[in-house]
C-alpha cells in the first residue's frame, strides 16, 4: 500500500510540476508574442513606413533643390501631398507613423535614435526651405552652395538615422523572435522527459 501510495504521488507530483513549468513558459511565450505583435513589429512596420516616406520625400527635395527648373516644385508638390496625405483625416502619413513610433519607443538608446533623426528632420526642413528661398529670389548660386555644403550631408545624415533605427528594431524582433523558439524547443523537451517518465 505505501509503495503504492508513493508511487502515485510522485507521479502526481511530477504531473504537478511539468503542468505548473508548462504553464509558465506558455504564459511566457505569450508575453513575448504580444510584445512582438503588438509593438515591436508595429513600430518597425511604421519605422519602414517612415523610412519609405522619408527617402521619397528627400529624393523630391533633392530635385527641386539641384534643378534649376522651377516648374519641379509644382510638379513635385502634388506628388508630395499625393504620397503622405490621410485624405479622410488631413493627417500626413509620417505623422501617423510618428505617433506610432513615439508610443512604442522605450528604451533610452531607442529615444535617443529618434531624438537625434528627429533633429536632423528639422535641419533637413529648414535647408530645404532656405534653399526654397534662395531659388525664389534668383539666388541660384547660393541655393546650389546650401545645397552642397548642407543640405545634402543633412539629408544623408537623417536618412541614416532613420535607417538605422529601423534596423535596430528589427533586431529586437529577430532576438524576441530567438527566444521565444528557444521557449518553444525547452517545453516540447520538457514535455518529453516528463512523459517518458
Amino acid at each position: 500500500g505505501r509503495k503504492l501510495a508513493a508511487v502515485l504521488a510522485s507521479i502526481l507530483v511530477l504531473f504537478m510540476g511539468s503542468s505548473a513549468l508548462s504553464l509558465y513558459q506558455t504564459r511566457e511565450q505569450d508575453r513575448i508574442l504580444n510584445h512582438m505583435v503588438g509593438e515591436v513589429l508595429l513600430t518597425e512596420r511604421a519605422l519602414a513606413n517612415w523610412s519609405k516616406n522619408v527617402t521619397a520625400g528627400v529624393q523630391r527635395a533633392a530635385a527641386i533643390a539641384k534643378s534649376t527648373d522651377t516648374s519641379l516644385v509644382a510638379y513635385f508638390d502634388k506628388a508630395t501631398k499625393d504620397a503622405t496625405a490621410d485624405n479622410d483625416k488631413d493627417v500626413t502619413d509620417t505623422a501617423r507613423q510618428m505617433k506610432i513610433i513615439e508610443a512604442n519607443l522605450k528604451s533610452p538608446h531607442e529615444l535617443q535614435m529618434l531624438a537625434e533623426a528627429s533633429k536632423l528632420r528639422d535641419a533637413y526642413l529648414s535647408l530645404r526651405k532656405d534653399i526654397a528661398a534662395l531659388k525664389n529670389v534668383g539666388r541660384m548660386g547660393e541655393a546650389e552652395q546650401v545645397f552642397t555644403n548642407r543640405f545634402e550631408p543633412t539629408m544623408q545624415a537623417y536618412l541614416d538615422k532613420v535607417a538605422e533605427l529601423t534596423e535596430y528594431q528589427r533586431q529586437q524582433l529577430d532576438t524576441m523572435a530567438h527566444r521565444s523558439a528557444e521557449l518553444r524547443a525547452d517545453s516540447m523537451v520538457q514535455l518529453m522527459i516528463f512523459s517518458a517518465a
